[in-house]
């Protein structure tokens, strides 16, 4: 059964309709919630610039989930002029990884 709900949410984190907004970000807290790393690549995906206002829930779910690929799209939010929300989420995620890489970025925030 929690392959049926973990398909479900990747196909509405995919959702690019009008008003999907509030299906994605709901589907990237409850992925990291699951910590489902087969969700990783669409979640570093959510990352983009393009995608917006839910970076910071893409960002929590990918530290929740763990996984060391997601730390170099984490490192370079650091480096664009993002709201304080979005970099916040991105320093948080970087943390609950703990992977070495992140350490120089957290010390220069």
């Amino acid at each position: 059964m929690r392959w049926l709900k973990v398909r479900r949410l990747r196909k509405q984190l995919r959702s690019k309709g009008y008003g999907d907004f509030w299906k994605r970000q709901s589907a990237a807290i409850q992925l990291g919630r699951l910590r489902d790393r087969g969700s990783v690549n669409l979640l570093i995906a959510a990352l983009a610039p393009d995608m917006g206002r839910w970076i910071p829930e893409a960002a929590q779910a990918l530290g929740e989930i763990g996984d060391p690929r997601a730390v170099d799209a984490l490192l370079s939010l650091l480096e664009e002029r993002l709201p304080t929300k979005m970099q916040a989420a991105a320093v948080e995620a970087l943390a609950h990884i703990g992977d070495k890489r992140c350490v120089e970025a957290l010390v220069n925030v």
